[in-house]
């Protein structure tokens, strides 16, 4: 398994899906996608 990426978010429901899913051996991909959220933009 391998995870790469890195993952911020405001929202701590994506968090626990990401590690839920992470340590499920019957999920072998998972794809997450969206625009990046302008709480996160530099000024």
């Amino acid at each position: 398994m391998g995870i790469a990426g890195r993952l911020v978010t405001v929202n701590p429901v994506i968090e626990l899906m990401v590690t839920n899913i992470a340590g499920n051996p019957a999920i072998h991909v998972l794809v997450l996608c969206g625009a990046d959220s302008p709480v996160f933009y530099s000024a």
